[in-house]
């Protein structure tokens, strides 16, 4: 339950409003849970409602980092270096900013981007 509170925290200060409604709704949703098991419900009953919530999760932390990428990747001109990465995460007070590296490596490893030889990247053209 602490990790996530912590995801809601965390969400609240880096992302749009779409994120923080889903997160609220999903807290709400954990401390509504978190009193019915300690009142009535019985374990059935629990796994029942369990089931009618999975279509209501927020987002988890991995989601929500593969959207922060994706948005990056987009806003990243057709040319960079690990600095404009660095310099975005930064801007968007996104924490880990010694991370850009690893970014880059996945975005790689996904045929986004190729190499430059002075240590730049090049989008790739996906169309």
């Amino acid at each position: 339950m602490f990790r996530r509170a912590a995801y809601l925290m965390f969400a609240l200060f880096h992302f749009d409003e779409k994120y923080i409604r889903q997160c609220c709704e999903f807290g709400k949703w954990i401390a509504e849970y978190q009193y019915r098991s300690y009142v009535n419900l019985t374990y059935a009953e629990q796994k029942d409602e369990r089931k009618k919530w999975q279509d209501k999760k927020a987002p988890t932390t991995q989601a929500t980092q593969e959207d922060f990428n994706k948005k990056m990747f987009e806003q990243m001109p057709n040319i960079f270096t690990k600095e404009d990465v660095f310099n975005y995460r930064l801007s968007h007070q996104y924490p880990h900013d010694c991370y850009s590296q690893t970014i880059i490596t996945r975005w790689k490893k996904a045929g986004l981007i190729t190499q430059l030889q002075d240590k730049s990247w090049k989008k790739q053209d996906l169309s």
